[in-house]
């Protein structure tokens, strides 16, 4: 059973994670252009890659899961734990900030100038306490 959910646990990190990002850095970077295309062909050309990208990667799945090791339930979920952490502070962290900067980028050249005295008066982040209190 462990074995199982362990596998199927890899099997959603690694399968459906990267196509997810992959899918999200087509898009924006270049959101002019895929703008002149219009949503239909946009979003054909973009899930056909997401979905030969997860198709390789599920080709692949158990080179890149490893060796059955065997495990039992709480070191399971102290793996998940700190697979968990590790991934929000090595990978969803940067990757969400550059997701914040490119987005913003496509909402000045979109908005212009009433985006950019909204951003002078709202943070990015994290809000002014001292206007609320």
């Amino acid at each position: 059973m462990i074995d199982r959910v362990r596998y199927y646990y890899g099997i959603l990190n690694l399968i459906v994670l990267p196509p997810g990002l992959l899918f999200w850095f087509l898009i924006h970077p270049w959101a002019r252009r895929w703008r002149r295309l219009g949503p239909t062909r946009t979003y054909l050309i973009v899930v056909l890659v997401s979905i030969a990208f997860g198709a390789l990667l599920f080709r692949f799945r158990d080179l890149l899961l490893g060796a059955d090791l065997g495990t039992n339930w709480s070191l399971v979920a102290v793996a998940m734990v700190l697979f968990s952490i590790s991934i929000w502070l090595h990978l969803l962290v940067p990757v969400g900030y550059l997701m914040i900067v490119l987005e913003e980028r496509e909402l000045i050249d979109r908005f212009g100038e009433e985006y950019r005295k909204y951003q002078r008066e709202v943070p990015r982040f994290l809000p002014r306490w001292r206007k609320i209190m």
